[in-house]
């Protein structure tokens, strides 16, 4: 079909009616035009609608992986550490309602671009969230990280073929203490290979909360 049809709405409500087809019970699509003409994707699971700028119909499957061990609630403060485009942050901002938090760890500067749209397309959301520019490690320093603009980009492996950039990286523990952080509920955590690195420098707040 991407052969066959131009990009665009009508191209984009065919693929909608097959993967409507496809979807799991608890989850519904929808493809509107904004105020502005441009293509939205509208993502309703479990009751809880949000609208961004790419089609969840692969990645709606996250929502219940990442949470198979901790059902984020209302008042959650939840870290999503590697928030990429802000899918997954905006149903933990759902969920977590006015009294919630969710702090969005992500140093891709394109990501966070598109992140901060996505959040842009939902006015109905509370002021619930916060983007860090940060990376997670084991201690607090400078590290080269590879800026891809995809879920590639990572501090841990390179390659020839994306940008290299100097980043500032920190341990949850020195963030959080450097916050006042006094409840934390849920850490999401999906970091392109830094994960052991991250966990090392959060033990401190795991044992506290």
């Amino acid at each position: 079909m991407s052969k066959l049809l131009p990009s665009g709405y009508f191209k984009e409500r065919i693929k909608l009616v097959i993967y409507r087809m496809n979807k799991a019970k608890n989850v519904d699509f929808d493809v509107i035009k904004n105020e502005d003409e441009k293509i939205v994707f509208k993502t309703t699971y479990n009751d809880l609608s949000f609208y961004t700028i790419e089609g969840l119909y692969t990645i709606v499957a996250d929502f219940d992986y990442y949470q198979h061990f901790y059902k984020v609630k209302e008042g959650d403060f939840v870290i999503d550490a590697g928030a990429n485009v802000g899918n997954i942050a905006l149903l933990f901002s759902k969920k977590v309602g006015e009294n919630g938090m969710v702090f969005c760890f992500e140093p891709d500067q394109y990501n966070i671009d598109f992140l901060n749209e996505s959040f842009r397309l939902n006015p109905d959301l509370p002021k619930n969230w916060k983007v860090y520019d940060l990376l997670l490690w084991n201690e607090n320093t400078q590290l080269d990280f590879q800026e891809a603009g995809t879920v590639g980009s990572s501090a841990v492996w390179f390659s020839d073929q994306a940008n290299l950039v100097k980043k500032e990286a920190v341990t949850i523990d020195t963030w959080s203490q450097y916050h006042n952080l006094n409840r934390l509920d849920f850490i999401k955590m999906d970091i392109e290979g830094a994960e052991i690195e991250a966990l090392e420098g959060c033990v401190e707040i795991i044992n506290k909360f």
